[in-house]
């Protein structure tokens, strides 16, 4: 391998511009080869990115010595047979999320890359941001205390269509595989394996996920934490997430897939004996006066100022992160990222596919 590691990008649509424009922020990437099922597309895309190679066929690329390590930028329900064709041929691969339309597909990714001793990841370029990483880091920590409950909202409205590979369920399409991947793997990130209790899923004119929300626990224990995740791709959702913990809560902006800045606070339990007490005499004389409005406005104030804010900016999209741990992996000789493991990406489409048989739509 040499000193950079050449990326061959299977596909040419947009996912695939932006890992390709993302790659000159890494520390251990270059962008060397294109293939698209057709030259002609292959060729557009290198128009942008003069340094790459170019291929009209797949098979080529995956073989070429031109290539260190393949990305799988195809629609979802390609992400199998592509995966497998780069496996086979030896090369190290990163496969866009989902890692597969169904837990049978993951599972023969997962075992083809073990039987190759081939690396293989799926592409969840959230888990690998900054902002992501010190949430996890503080969750694992203990700063908010055991955590109660977590929030992933996320919803983009998209107009449903044939052949739109986020719409088009024949495309491996559709709102659970495009926005609730990210949702069910962040919690397992955060909060660890989990059990699916219920979920609601409505459905778009061509069939595929438009709406669902799904509830998780975490464990069997009476206090397990729960997640509950909303997608949707009717509607503007608030597009964060957010933790909550019996000492502390953190939050994100939007969006959180790409999320550059989060909060933390305090959270303070209200003691029913001290509620019912009648306020100080101080402040009952107080809220007598005309300047009771302002006192407020400046503990409110107070309060605001209490939040920590945290985070990282970072260049382009924030894909680069993800192909420097496949570059760190690399280097040290990994099969799987102990970030981001196969067993992990299998059990999360499968929680997807119990989803799918608890709503009737397997």
């Amino acid at each position: 391998m040499t000193e950079r590691i050449r990326w061959g990008i299977i596909g040419a649509g947009n996912i695939a511009n932006s890992f390709a424009n993302d790659l000159p922020h890494t520390e251990t990437g270059v962008l060397a080869a294109i293939a698209s099922r057709t030259l002609d597309r292959a060729n557009a895309f290198a128009a942008g990115h003069p340094s790459c190679q170019v291929f009209g066929n797949y098979q080529e690329m995956v073989n070429s010595d031109a290539v260190d390590a393949i990305y799988v930028a195809t629609p979802n329900s390609l992400h199998c047979e592509h995966a497998l064709l780069a496996i086979e041929a030896g090369k190290p691969v990163l496969v866009e999320k989902p890692l597969a339309t169904s837990a049978t597909e993951a599972e023969k990714i997962a075992d083809a890359a073990q039987s190759h001793g081939v690396f293989c990841m799926e592409a969840l370029w959230t888990r690998f941001l900054p902002t992501m990483v010190e949430i996890r880091n503080k969750v694992t920590g203990g700063e908010l205390g055991p955590i109660r409950q977590l929030h992933v909202s996320l919803g983009f409205p998209r107009i449903a269509r044939a052949g739109d590979p986020i719409t088009d369920p024949a495309l491996g399409g559709g709102a659970l595989t495009d926005l609730g991947v990210y949702g069910v793997t962040i919690a397992h990130y955060l909060l660890g394996a989990s059990t699916c209790i219920s979920a609601a899923v409505t459905h778009n004119d061509l069939g595929s996920a438009r709406e669902a929300t799904i509830l998780l626990q975490h464990g069997n224990a009476e206090d397990a934490p729960l997640s509950i995740i909303s997608v949707s791709h009717g509607t503007e959702l608030s597009n964060t997430l957010s933790v909550f913990g019996a000492d502390g809560k953190v939050w994100t902006d939007a969006p959180l897939i790409q999320s550059r800045r989060a909060w933390q606070s305090r959270v303070h339990a209200t003691d029913p004996s001290q509620s019912a007490q009648q306020p100080s005499g101080m402040k009952a004389r107080l809220q007598k006066t005309r300047l009771w409005p302002a006192i407020r406005q400046i503990g409110k104030a107070v309060v605001t100022s209490g939040h920590k804010r945290f985070g990282a900016g970072f260049p382009g999209t924030g894909l680069h992160f993800q192909a420097d741990e496949v570059g760190r992996c690399l280097r040290n000789g990994r099969y799987q990222s102990e970030l981001m493991p196969l067993d992990q990406s299998v059990a999360v489409i499968r929680q997807l596919d119990d989803v799918r048989r608890l709503t009737g739509n397997d």
